[in-house]
């Protein structure tokens, strides 16, 4: 497995701020802070980067938490027309046991789902994504593609920032 870069790693600790603000300069969404990433890697990749901000990969277990995200990438991307490329790791995935779901953040399997239609598909694609094309429905894909990716961590944890490195 390939690691993380530190950079990436350097500018995401760079911009962590103390304040009056719970999340920083992570995006407040409900009760919890999100990372959402400018740069793509991997999926195991996006859970390093996310754990090394005491953080996981976002689990999106609910329609309204689901409707909540979509509309923030939906902002987030509103000229990018086809949406092609914007592709959002996840927390969601049946590495341990084939078509058994689950979010790492959390351990639960998935009861909510936002699967576009046909998916899940395959046996080798075993990580969660937001697709913007379709938007933003789940697909399965391999884990290795390159992606965006989502950080959640409850606005508790998020007061106190840390320097890494």
């Amino acid at each position: 497995m390939a690691s993380v870069p530190l950079f990436a790693v350097f500018f995401y600790t760079l911009h962590i701020v103390a304040g009056a603000d719970p999340c920083g300069r992570w995006t407040k969404l409900s009760s919890s802070c999100f990372l959402f990433s400018d740069f793509q890697v991997s999926w195991p990749e996006a859970l390093m980067v996310c754990k090394a901000f005491n953080s996981t990969l976002v689990s999106v277990d609910s329609y309204e938490k689901n409707l909540m995200l979509e509309g923030y990438l939906q902002i987030r991307h509103p000229h990018d027309s086809d949406k092609t490329t914007v592709r959002y790791w996840t927390g969601g995935n049946d590495i341990e046991s084939e078509g058994n779901y689950y979010w790492i953040g959390t351990d639960q399997r998935l009861v909510y789902t936002n699967w576009n239609p046909g998916q899940p598909e395959s046996d080798i694609e075993d990580c969660l994504s937001m697709l913007g094309s379709t938007n933003f429905q789940w697909h399965d894909v391999n884990c290795n593609f390159k992606e965006y990716f989502i950080c959640e961590k409850p606005m508790e944890l998020s007061t106190s920032p840390s320097i890494i490195g």
